[in-house]
């Protein structure tokens, strides 16, 4: 992790999060290698999961990665408007109404409803370029996409023979009976519809189908179970895909493992992985020791202090008097709270890192905008002196030097990494830095 100096934090005020751009390229080689012969694409979601949305994507980019993928239209737009002309995938269908705009930036969109294909076709015919998607299946997750087992389970009335011996993993579904024996009359309809929807959009020439994906829900779980799921979602995946190779439509980009996947089942892979974690150097649910062999956290969170001051004995901190003290302490004050994103759950319970690499524990309950600390006595000289020349406390970062981490923090507030990071609220500035050096995030 980058070091912290004087430079970087002097004129800021509160507390900052610096983001090292040098270990993001870095973990995006690591899973470009990781990969092997398949594409990367960076999922930059979240405004990079709370790390900074093109910085980041430039930083995976100069890495290796080969997509982006975003939640939203206006990220996706963002990042063309910064400049980035790779292609990028958008996971959602819901931004039907800038898709004349999303069409004309050469954004794929998620596809998985006939009223999405029929507006991007007007957006395309609109706009006079084709309209980009991927095509999104449910295996499993139960969230979006075309539901692969109910149309898997329609096929053998319109499958040749010599087709469904094209689909070995289609057979092995039907041979292990995970597909629906029999159909209700509204499953059947459900069913004819999408396949028609299916193959009006891979049909129209106005559109282009760059890829297929879907989702695992059990890839970071452990247990037989958890192993059984991943592999039917395999499975279906596989077989969808082969299907549609049997009617004549190859799809060029197949995907379904993001980071967990990618991590612990090498046959989900197929010709592109989607890390988000890896890339910030997060460990997915039981991944961490294959994690932090492989990549490293590009984040460090700082908070200055904003008084510095001596609490008598059997005195309470903070609301409700949470905690007291039993002595005479040290007490510092942290310009961080909850407002930032430092959980209030974390009161009592969290500690952060002082400039000399001590613990120091919060005391009392975190407030929207300040949290307290009680110091070791040698901090004393600073009673009387500016506290502008103390360097600030760390609060998060990658464990180097005893701070927590983020799945640590996450442990301790009954939450997970991913949401600790993206929880960082949009009034904390990011500092990026390349090799020590302090860069600007840029348009």
């Amino acid at each position: 992790m980058a070091k912290l100096t004087p430079e970087i934090y002097k004129n800021l005020d509160r507390n900052f999060l610096v983001v090292d751009l040098a270990q993001a390229e870095k973990n995006a080689a690591a899973l470009k290698q990781l990969a092997g012969k398949s594409k990367l694409a960076a999922v930059v979601k979240a405004d990079a999961y709370g790390h900074g949305l093109l910085p980041c994507a430039r930083a995976f980019l100069a890495g290796g990665a080969d997509y982006l993928a975003v939640a939203t239209g206006s990220a996706a737009l963002t990042l063309r408007k910064g400049g980035i002309t790779a292609p990028i995938l958008l996971f959602s269908e819901a931004e039907q109404l800038h898709y004349p705009e999303l069409v004309a930036a050469g954004i794929n969109i998620s596809l998985y409803s006939a009223a999405a294909g029929r507006k991007l076709q007007a957006a395309a015919q609109f706009t006079g370029r084709q309209g980009l998607f991927h095509l999104a299946i449910d295996t499993g997750m139960s969230r979006i996409g075309f539901d692969s087992r109910l149309l898997l389970s329609a096929l053998p009335q319109t499958l040749t023979s010599e087709q469904q011996d094209a689909c070995p993993n289609f057979k092995l579904l039907q041979k292990q009976g995970f597909l629906l024996a029999s159909l209700t009359p509204a499953e059947a309809e459900n069913a004819a519809a999408s396949w028609t929807t299916i193959l009006e959009v891979l049909q129209a020439p106005e559109l282009r189908c760059n890829g297929m994906f879907s989702h695992l829900a059990f890839a970071d779980c452990v247990g037989e179970e958890a192993a059984l799921r991943t592999e039917r979602q395999r499975l279906l995946f596989s077989a969808f895909k082969e299907v549609l190779a049997a009617m004549g439509y190859k799809i060029p980009l197949c995907h379904l493992a993001q980071s967990a996947g990618a991590l612990r089942y090498p046959a989900c892979r197929f010709d592109m992985i989607r890390p988000g974690s890896l890339l910030y150097g997060l460990p997915p649910a039981n991944c961490l020791t294959p994690t932090l062999s492989l990549v490293q956290p590009i984040a460090s969170w700082y908070a200055k202090f904003a008084r510095i001051f001596r609490l008598p004995p059997h005195t309470p901190v903070s609301y409700g008097g949470l905690w007291q003290s039993e002595r005479e302490v040290l007490i510092g004050v942290l310009a961080v709270g909850y407002a930032d994103g430092y959980r209030r759950n974390l009161s009592s319970k969290a500690y952060v890192i002082l400039p000399q690499g001590e613990k120091a524990p919060i005391r009392g309950r975190i407030c929207m905008d300040y949290c307290m600390v009680e110091l070791p006595e040698t901090y004393a000289v600073y009673l009387q002196r500016d506290l502008s020349e103390l360097q600030p406390a760390e609060l998060l970062g990658d464990g180097s030097r005893g701070e927590m981490t983020a799945w640590e923090m996450a442990a301790m507030a009954d939450s997970f990494d991913l949401e600790v990071t993206c929880s960082i609220t949009a009034r904390v500035p990011r500092i990026y830095l390349r090799n020590g050096q302090q860069i600007q995030a840029g348009p």
